[in-house]
């Protein structure tokens, strides 16, 4: 599942629009290390900022995404290992087939058929579960950042800031995107004292693997099922 795009963009203008309407009045932990001193902040009433960089070589979205991959891998393995013991299973039904009758055959490929589309959706579940913890990170990540954009602003005289992607040509020197991370960095940190105790997210326990009955195997979206013929 590793290579989703992040979607930070869309965060980067909610974060605009509660600036602009006024709703960004978002406590923050208290800063525990100083900023950088060499990165100065522009003076300009526009500044622009790359917001996926912003995210993604932050302390916490390098934890974020870090954890995102490392689940993801885990439910692609454990996807890939179900997949193949259903299909040994569906190979040993298909062997006694010739030994079976046509209604008894008909009823065990029926519940086999039922099995992988009940765990396909329970595999499914789990991986809207990985997603939503990404989510979640990112939307505390934009909590967190909203006053340390709202105060390089302030820094800086500016009453915008505005996606780098989507400008035509500017100069380099309005960009506020390494100044943001140093700030978000001192503010947030990887946020893992922020998230200490919380309960995981709804649909999941922490973890994508556990122990599973052979009558209980999730499988993946192209496990084969038998049918009477």
């Amino acid at each position: 599942m590793a290579g989703q795009g992040m979607r930070l963009r869309p965060v980067l203008g909610a974060l605009a629009l509660a600036m602009l309407t006024g709703m960004a009045n978002v406590p923050i932990a208290s800063a525990q290390n100083s900023v950088p001193e060499n990165l100065g902040v522009p003076q300009s009433q526009v500044l622009a900022i790359d917001s996926d960089r912003f995210f993604r070589q932050s302390s916490f979205g390098l934890r974020a995404l870090a954890e995102f991959e490392a689940a993801g891998q885990r439910l692609d393995a454990e996807n890939t290992r179900i997949a193949q013991e259903l299909r040994d299973e569906e190979q040993a039904l298909t062997r006694r087939r010739a030994s079976l009758t046509a209604a008894t055959f008909a009823q065990l490929a029926d519940a086999f058929d039922q099995k992988v589309q009940r765990i396909r959706n329970e595999q499914s579940a789990k991986q809207q579960v990985i997603e939503s913890r990404l989510e979640l990170a990112e939307r505390m990540f934009l909590q967190a950042a909203l006053p340390v954009l709202e105060n390089l602003m302030a820094e800086s005289g500016a009453a915008l800031i505005v996606e780098k992607r989507d400008v035509f040509i500017a100069s380099l020197s309005i960009e506020i995107t390494d100044q943001a991370i140093a700030r978000i960095n001192v503010e947030l940190g990887d946020g893992l004292r922020d998230i200490a105790g919380q309960p995981p997210a709804e649909g999941g326990d922490g973890d994508t693997e556990e122990t599973v009955t052979d009558s209980d195997q999730p499988a993946d979206s192209s496990a084969p099922v038998p049918t009477d013929q």
